[in-house]
């Protein structure tokens, strides 16, 4: 079926695909879809309200959590394209499409238009590319037209789990608009002669960022022993030393917002979206000498909601998951602007202070672009994630554009048998093949302890 192991990680599937073969599988299916919904559209009657009660748009029948049936989660929906290979050899892909009003329900969550979505695969040539991920499963990744959404290749094991989530998935995410759990957005099983791969597109956790300075990938274990630069503690002593804590935090909303014209004055705004400046490296938990600094009443927000969502997982019996978390350098605002605060920034060994200056750019396309519509449906109430656009620290010197990601992963077998054997080596605590449990109580009390505020710190000094 195509798929294959990588040394030590989990197996992927389409290993031979282009990016040309993918975006044409996700265009087709995502130009079928929105077809067949047309149809059903007109066949409904037109005028403003179906007859369900449904909100028209320009698009798309606004539909509820109710409106889908058990069978919506097992449906599937076939396409087919040709595409000219090499030599101008015609290459037939077939495309299945899983459950696919569920899909579109839930990129209907996010406020995604029908008929933009499959133009988001129409990629200039340039950017049809491949890109090998960071992870051990060897997964092959492709950006959208404006990066707004990803899409990578994923096992079968994978799609059986997400087919077998998908339905207390859906029902989450329609109860709980600010999750952090990665949006899902459409689930492809891709035929190209006798390759066969599996296709998961995505909303892209820093898609409302312009540019990065910092990417975490955070999974709350302890470093193995000679693999770790400082461990959080140390972080947490030096900012209490360094970090003017106590400084009244301004009054004005903390929250990141979108500012196109901001943006186009960095340079970073423009219809055919690209990356500039450095590829950043993801640190993990070994490499973490630092805080992730918020106002209380922020840091109470976002934790409660990473708490909810750990739970989902857990009661989803998924593990191995991790938190995302991208930084922006800001300048700063309010009385303390100008107070260095070391704690919100990374600390790099001797001979890699160069990293420091180290930036990837960005691009976010600009409202009603010729080439390139605005992602949202105004005519739509979307259940949007108000830390789309980021979450301020304390202080403002920061933004965090924060997700939970990786999270097809269950306690099976393999897992068991490598904590087995791990265990030989290494203590629980710096093991991620731990089970759903524990995994979901370590990671909660992680956070904790990484998202930091003033109250947050002055507590821990009393307990010292």
């Amino acid at each position: 079926m195509g798929v294959f192991q990588s040394v030590g990680g989990a197996a992927t599937s389409g290993r031979g695909f282009t990016g040309h073969q993918v975006a044409e599988a996700l265009k087709v299916a995502a130009q079928g879809q929105s077809e067949r919904h047309q149809e059903r559209v007109r066949a409904d009657g037109g005028g403003n309200a179906g007859a369900h009660g449904h909100r028209r748009t320009r698009s798309t029948v606004v539909q509820s959590l109710g409106d889908l049936t058990d069978e919506s989660f097992t449906d599937t929906a076939e396409y087919r394209s040709v595409l000219k290979g090499d030599g101008n050899e015609s290459v037939e892909l077939v495309v299945t499409e899983y459950a696919p009003e569920v899909f579109r329900y839930l990129r209907q969550l996010e406020g995604v238009l029908e008929t933009q979505f499959s133009k988001e695969w129409d990629i200039p040539e340039e950017r049809l590319k491949l890109e090998l991920g960071e992870g051990r499963s060897m997964a092959m990744f492709l950006k959208s037209r404006s990066m707004e959404f990803m899409c990578k290749t994923i096992s079968d094991v994978e799609v059986n789990v997400l087919l077998g989530i998908l339905k207390h998935y859906a029902t989450h995410l329609s109860s709980n608009r600010h999750s952090l759990l990665m949006r899902f957005l459409m689930l492809l099983k891709v035929q190209v002669k006798d390759e066969i791969g599996y296709i998961l597109c995505f909303a892209d956790i820093f898609a409302g960022c312009n540019l990065l300075n910092e990417r975490w990938d955070i999974k709350g274990r302890r470093p193995k022993p000679g693999k770790y630069r400082q461990f959080p503690a140390w972080a947490e002593e030096q900012s209490r030393r360094n970090t003017s804590i106590n400084d009244p935090a301004p009054t004005h909303n903390r929250r990141a917002s979108y500012d196109p014209t901001a943006l186009q004055q960095q340079g970073s705004v423009g219809p055919i979206p690209h990356l500039g400046g450095d590829k950043l490296l993801t640190r993990k938990d070994k490499d973490l000498t630092r805080l992730f600094w918020l106002e209380e009443e922020h840091r109470e927000e976002l934790l409660d909601q990473l708490t909810q969502d750990f739970q989902f997982l857990r009661g989803c019996g998924l593990m191995d998951y991790s938190v995302l978390i991208g930084v922006r350098y800001d300048q700063g605002s309010g009385p303390s602007a100008n107070v260095p605060a070391r704690s919100m920034r990374m600390t790099y060994a001797l001979g890699e202070e160069g990293q420091r200056d180290i930036k990837e750019i960005r691009s976010i396309c600009r409202e009603g672009s010729p080439e390139i519509s605005f992602r949202f449906d105004p005519n739509v109430i979307t259940h949007n994630s108000k830390y789309h656009y980021g979450v301020t620290s304390m202080q403002g010197h920061e933004t965090y554009y924060i997700g939970i990601i990786d999270m097809l992963t269950t306690y099976n077998w393999k897992k068991k048998t490598a904590n087995f054997c791990k265990t030989f080596l290494w203590t629980p605590a710096t093991l991620s093949t731990i089970p759903p449990k524990a995994y979901e109580q370590r990671i909660d009390k992680y956070s904790h302890r990484i998202f930091a505020s003033a109250e947050s710190a002055a507590k821990a000094d009393e307990h010292d």
